[in-house]
């Protein structure tokens, strides 16, 4: 049983941003791309999806790597960027969260993170529990199946948001251009 998700097979982005571009794991935006408005015109919701691919109104996010945006240029050596999931206050006593992603590059890494606001008001990122890989490295061309187990819940934690963390190595994109894309499907919150 379900008790939310986000198939964005309405046509929208169902409340979904992106965040970055930044220079790998830290938070230093490099400066093509930084405007959060001008990189959030590059997602779009496209009629492809993971297990409804028969339905003509089934839907994914599909985030454009534009070149100028995605320029190869980052010092760590990859840039990164976040597909951010709406406030999900709702969900306060989730355990676990999971959803399907695809890339048409190589070079391309995931990471699962649960955004939460602790009981003395700080804001943490909160990594898998599972033995699950932390950065998987997806196979371009078909979708993944990922799913994030939450660590112990502690008392006057408030659930934030779902950040889905992408990483593109500095070479993936010198020889796509807009051409390459990442997508987003099924976010969903099983009842446990």
């Amino acid at each position: 049983m379900l008790t939310g998700c986000f198939l964005f097979d309405d046509g929208t982005k169902e409340g979904f941003t992106v965040d970055g571009v930044y220079d790998g794991d830290t938070y230093n935006k490099l400066y093509y791309c930084s405007d959060p408005a001008h990189l959030n015109g590059w997602m779009f919701v496209v009629r492809d999806s993971y297990s409804f691919s028969d339905n003509p109104d089934s839907g994914s996010l599909r985030m454009t790597l534009p070149y100028y945006c995605f320029s190869g240029i980052a010092p760590s050596g990859y840039m990164r960027f976040d597909f951010v999931s709406p406030e999900l206050s709702e969900q306060n006593d989730m355990k676990r969260y999971s959803y399907v992603i695809k890339t048409n590059i190589p070079g391309v890494h995931v990471q699962s993170l649960l955004k939460v606001k602790k009981a003395d008001g700080s804001v943490v990122m909160k990594r898998d529990a599972s033995s699950a890989v932390d950065f998987l490295a997806l196979t371009p061309g078909p979708w993944t199946q990922r799913e994030f187990v939450r660590p112990p819940i502690i008392a006057g934690e408030e659930v934030l948001a779902v950040h889905v963390r992408v990483f593109v190595e500095n070479a993936s994109t010198l020889y796509t251009g807009n051409e390459a894309v990442v997508q987003l499907d099924q976010v969903v919150f099983p009842d446990d």
